[in-house]
């Protein structure tokens, strides 16, 4: 079934790019090669590139966690590695009400391990 949010609310690079991530990340390992758990915040800087110029890399919280996601200047979000939630790569439309709050940018951190960003591009 098409619902409503796919036919109406997200514009067709926004279901792509959905689509894209979602069959890039399949291809990488969980962990790193040091055997850390991957971070969201590597996720985003080393799937960015593979899809619309459109998507911004942000930095901030998702409720209460810390984050990263990618945000369309429309305000949707590909979030590529959705906190606690399945499946793990969603988009979100932050304009209606029920979601407005739950993403918010922050500055942009500092603690990237551009290694892991590097060695998860070169797993794709």
């Amino acid at each position: 079934m098409i619902g409503y949010a796919e036919s109406q609310v997200f514009p067709a690079y926004a279901l792509t790019d959905m689509r894209a991530a979602t069959k890039l990340i399949e291809k990488l390992p969980g962990k790193d090669p040091q055997g850390r758990w991957v971070r969201c915040h590597e996720l985003a800087r080393a799937v960015a590139p593979f899809l619309s110029p459109l998507w911004t890399i942000t930095d901030g919280y998702y409720e209460t966690c810390d984050h990263s996601w990618l945000r369309a200047p429309t305000g949707i979000v590909l979030d590529l590695y959705a906190v606690g939630q399945l499946p793990q790569v969603l988009l979100v439309d932050t304009n209606a009400l029920l979601h407005r709050a739950a993403y918010r940018p922050q500055d942009r951190r500092r603690d990237i391990r551009e290694d892991i960003v590097q060695w998860l591009r070169a797993q794709l």
